[in-house]
């Protein structure tokens, strides 16, 4: 059982996951065996902290839960408003991330395969090997993992199988969900572009990633580690800008929450929150 609630205080760093919902704004981060969860953070909006049995290795939103995975294999929803834990699932395996969609659907990254879960419908195991990360597409009807060796698998998850490779030149970094289905996937040689059932690849930008993507859900702005820095750039902007700011070898996560802002993690000064159009940074402190 989570322990009783304890107060969120401003704190160092962050070792575990993070995840911002793309509307709201909420988040949660993870750090050891302790869930941290904030409403709405920059308008002050209410927090609390849960503890599980075993140290935490992800955590995704999907209202009205925050999930999380531990290292003991159990997956846990907790309602987003109390923080109860509401249902548990043993996977029998121990969880190397995790990736949540819009429409529900849960990739638990496992060894050797995905474990893919939607309320109301049985777990679906699919094998992939030595899978490091995942990304839904914005459809929800396909998942894109990358494995540990720089490749990249695309799955249908209608008929929850591996259609096809999505390949560049390189190995591959990260992957994200990009504008039109299409898929945004970084190398050491830059962001490419794969059409949504794979093919040829196009360089959006020759910008050597050294780290993860994000892509806004709103639009073609999207978001990447290189070792000049974050660069933010619009995809499909016939006069591509961008913008670079802080070390890149300190961030070790990107994601974009509600509309116009942008969350950092850094191994340093924890999460930060940009807000793109302002030109400003706040810290979250959970």
């Amino acid at each position: 059982m989570s322990g009783p609630p304890r107060a969120a205080v401003a704190r160092g760093v962050i070792r575990g996951d993070f995840a911002i919902h793309p509307r709201t704004g909420d988040v949660a981060v993870i750090d050891d065996d302790r869930l941290s969860f904030a409403r709405r953070p920059l308008r002050g909006g209410p927090t609390w902290d849960r503890y599980s049995e075993a140290p935490l290795v992800a955590v995704g939103i999907h209202p009205p839960w925050v999930i999380t995975a531990d290292e003991d294999g159990r997956l846990v929803r907790w309602d987003l408003h109390s923080g109860v834990r509401v249902e548990t699932t043993s996977l029998c395996l121990p969880p190397r991330g995790l990736s949540v969609d819009t429409e529900g659907h849960i990739a638990v990254l496992v060894p050797g395969s995905v474990i893919v879960l939607r309320e109301g419908t049985q777990p679906a195991r699919i094998a992939v090997r030595d899978p490091v990360q995942a990304a839904f597409s914005r459809c929800g009807k396909r998942l894109a993992v990358v494995a540990a060796d720089g490749s990249c698998s695309l799955i249908d998850l209608e008929t929850r199988a591996v259609v096809a490779p999505l390949e560049v030149r390189g190995q591959i970094i990260g992957v994200a969900a990009g504008p039109r289905d299409a898929w945004l996937l970084t190398t050491a040689g830059g962001v490419h572009r794969v059409a949504a059932f794979g093919g040829r690849a196009e360089l959006v930008r020759a910008a050597p990633a050294t780290g993860p993507i994000a892509c806004s859900a709103i639009d073609d702005t999207v978001a990447f580690a290189t070792a000049a820095g974050v660069t933010v750039m619009r995809v499909e902007a016939h006069h591509q800008r961008s913008t670079a700011w802080v070390g890149a070898l300190e961030v070790t996560g990107i994601a974009f929450g509600q509309p116009g802002h942008l969350a950092v993690k850094r191994t340093i000064k924890g999460i930060v929150l940009r807000d793109l159009a302002e030109d400003r940074e706040y810290r979250i402190n959970l």
